[in-house]
């Protein structure tokens, strides 16, 4: 009996053991799964926390910032395939294109069924030249969006770039059946056909423009247009007599048939087109002034006279408007008449700022014509919409140094010459006005400074050895250094008046006047207007005493441009002086 309740009491605390075991398993089993939950519920909660962020920076253009958050976005959920695609956009909007690229191929791949994605991965391909991963990727969505403009769109695109006309045509040609009869496809269809030749098909396609638009001119235009390059003058004749019956003061339809006039040397019908044309509001003026020009340059049609005529027309219509003025400009110029060529190039460059290379030839006109008053005023209009233009800033400081603002001019060159720090000689044309411009001021160490600046980047600048040489002659600071930069300059242009000048200053200066005088002379004989050749020829008339005729050089010398305050002083102490 001991036994048995022995063993009944080991089976039962074995029992007990046992089962004791098993719920402390099971709650150890419990706790693992709620601590998974729970990691998992935060990685998911951190993950949204990144995401949401990484769309706050994005939006506000933080791209630095969003990279990162949308980086540790996939650190956190690397199958988030939204993430991968705005760090996708993130890193294209910085400019780095590969990774942009790499990106949006993770975001398809994690998701292919999505659209934007695919669009983004193809656009960025294409600017990569990757042309197949584009292809690809569009060809599998147009499978899942069969109907979606955008897709065939892209395809269209892409096939223009790859000049694959026959693929191109395909789409084209499917997009018209499957989206409806479009003009503009339609034409770029008529454009393909004529390319490669299929001249029955290209003639189709403009009849089919003609039967959806049967009262629009230009489309049976086109089709007279068709009859000409496709050498069947006979039918196109046909076809301008009957619509210039039917239709004659219709500019479109004249804006085609002017070209038919020029090809036939139908002065009177050209003229007559051109003037119903010029004179039509429904007429584009880019397609207004193609037409003229065409008379005008290529076919000689038009006159001098009716083709500024005609222009004048436009300018009535449009006086602010870019290219009217901009084209009669240029015809201005070509006449010779470059101050009014001036004013309507300042008026194209106001309607159109962002014609860079037109204001900077404003500039140059400017220039040329010595209006430094408007070449200020305008430099500095422009250097407020290109802050970045090193050129720009040369201009201004060059107006501003002839119109006397020197502080002003010395702020533009020293701005200007830092943006030039790529262009050895944009630098140099800076450093030698900032020298000119020191020197004018009495800023004599400054001055020198940059004087050695530009002849130790180019030591053959004859102009600045001049300038240089004068700096020094005038304050006699080292006359065998201003005899070294002058020697090798006159002796290589011996008839160049400004470095005769600057040689008989020096001779003035070493007490050599017999020289100076004869020196002098001869410059004079050979640039009479020259500021420089009258500054000196006054300074050493007056070291012959002859102060009432050194007083009259100095005064034509200013007259003539001569900004140097020294100049005023001489003129109103009426003695030498030195700078």
């Amino acid at each position: 009996m001991r036994v048995r309740s022995f063993s009944f009491g080991l089976i039962f605390f074995a029992f007990l053991f046992i089962f004791t075991g098993l719920v402390s398993s099971c709650g150890i089993q419990n706790e693992n799964k709620k601590q998974e939950a729970d990691a998992k519920s935060k990685s998911e909660l951190e993950f949204k926390y990144l995401y949401a962020e990484a769309g706050k920076a994005y939006m506000f253009g933080n791209l630095k910032q969003a990279s990162q958050l949308y980086t540790a976005a996939i650190q956190a959920n690397p199958t988030s395939a939204a993430s991968n695609y705005y760090l996708a956009k993130v890193y294209l909007e910085k400019n780095e294109i590969q990774s942009a690229y790499n990106f949006a191929g993770k975001a398809i791949n994690l998701n292919p069924n999505n659209l934007w994605y695919s669009l983004l991965y193809s656009d960025i391909a294409v600017a990569i030249e990757r042309f197949g991963d584009a292809q690809n990727a569009l060809s599998a969505q147009l499978k899942l969006n069969s109907n979606n403009e955008l897709v065939y769109s892209r395809l269209c695109n892409l096939y223009q770039i790859l000049n694959d006309l026959p693929r191109l045509l395909e789409t084209f040609s499917d997009m018209q059946k499957r989206f409806g009869f479009e003009n503009d496809r339609a034409l770029q269809i008529f454009d393909i056909y004529m390319s490669s030749g299929d001249f029955p098909s290209a003639e189709q396609t403009a009849r089919d423009l003609i039967s959806a638009n049967p009262d629009d001119l230009k489309f049976q235009a086109l089709l007279a247009e068709f009859y000409i390059q496709s050498f069947r003058k006979e039918d196109a004749k046909k076809l301008y007599a009957n619509l210039l019956k039917k239709s004659g003061d219709d500019a479109i339809f004249r804006l085609s048939y002017a070209m038919y006039a020029d090809s036939e040397r139908d002065t009177a019908g050209f003229l007559e087109s051109c003037n119903i044309v010029v004179n039509s509001s429904d007429v584009r003026i880019e397609d207004k002034l193609k037409l003229l020009v065409q008379g005008y340059e290529n076919s000689a049609l038009i006159s001098d006279e009716q083709y500024e005529a005609f222009l004048n027309q436009l300018l009535e219509q449009q006086p602010d408007s870019y290219l009217p003025n901009l084209y009669y400009a240029d015809f201005l110029l070509s006449e010779g008449e470059d101050a009014d060529a001036l004013s309507n190039y300042r008026i194209a460059s106001k309607s159109e700022p962002s014609d860079f290379n037109l204001a900077v030839s404003v500039f140059e006109l400017e220039y040329e014509l010595s209006d430094f008053e408007s070449l200020y005023d305008d430099a500095s209009f422009f250097s407020e919409i290109y802050p970045n233009q090193a050129k720009i800033f040369l201009y201004k400081g060059i107006a501003a140094l002839m119109t006397k603002r020197f502080k002003e001019a010395e702020e533009a060159l020293r701005y200007g010459s830092d943006l030039a720090f790529d262009d050895a000689q944009l630098a140099e044309q800076f450093n030698s006005y900032l020298a000119e411009n020191y020197s004018l001021t009495g800023k004599y160490d400054l001055a020198d400074r940059y004087f050695e600046k530009v002849l130790s980047m180019n030591p053959l600048n004859c102009s600045v050895s001049a300038s240089y040489a004068r700096c020094l002659a005038y304050r006699k600071t080292s006359l065998t250094k201003a005899e070294q930069l002058t020697s090798t300059c006159k002796d290589s242009y011996p008839e160049n008046a400004t470095f005769l000048a600057t040689w008989a200053l020096i001779l003035l200066q070493k007490g050599e006047l017999e020289k100076a005088q004869q020196t002098v002379k001869k410059a004079f004989s050979i640039q009479p207007e020259n500021i420089h050749v009258l500054e000196i020829y006054g300074d050493i008339v007056f070291h012959t005493g002859e102060t009432d005729t050194a007083v009259s050089f100095w005064q034509k010398s200013k007259t003539n441009g001569n900004i140097s305050p020294v100049i005023e002083r001489k003129i109103s102490q009426k003695t030498f002086l030195s700078k």
